[in-house]
């Protein structure tokens, strides 16, 4: 298969592969069960662009896939946006987690994601397993910026990490 990755975007069974070349970068994912595919080229060199432009516009072209998905993603919104004002809903993440949230990191979330306002969109990427946590990924757009959100979730449904970072 030469690259081709399998897994799911949006809640949806995806196949896709991403590419690069000297001034271009490509993603192409291709949803059989939806009988639909997104692929996006772009011409930046040497990062993610492509990857989370085709995530976003899967989250706005196809719609959830099953009610679990979209509740979580409902629910990182509502963790992301809290956030943005400092605080957190610390019955919702491990200790392991809760430990990381200390009241000066609370500050710095605030400080950097508060300015940003009201996100435009916010749409679910990737869902896997990874070593018995679930990763779910998110984008997070804004007029002038856009975010990745990576969650690692417990079996039990907590967080274990709540990552946010720039998009490439």
């Amino acid at each position: 298969a030469l690259g081709l990755q399998t897994g799911n975007i949006a809640g949806h069974r995806a196949f896709r592969h991403g590419g690069e070349v000297s001034g271009f970068t490509a993603q192409n994912a291709v949803f059989p069960d939806d009988r639909a595919a997104v692929v996006v080229l772009t011409n930046q060199d040497s990062n993610g662009a492509a990857g989370a432009i085709a995530r976003a516009i899967a989250g706005l072209v196809l719609t959830p896939a099953n009610p679990v998905a979209a509740a979580r993603m409902i629910l990182a919104r509502r963790v992301f946006m809290d956030l943005q004002h400092g605080k957190i809903d610390r019955t919702l993440f491990t200790d392991n987690a809760n430990s990381y949230f200390t009241p000066e990191a609370l500050r710095d979330f605030a400080a950097s994601l508060g300015p940003l306002g009201e996100p435009q969109g916010f749409t679910a990427g990737g869902e896997q397993g990874r070593g018995g946590m679930t990763f779910r990924g998110f984008s997070v757009t804004f007029a002038r910026r856009m975010l990745e959100i990576s969650i690692y979730e417990m079996p039990d449904g907590k967080f274990e990490q709540f990552l946010v970072s720039a998009a490439n």
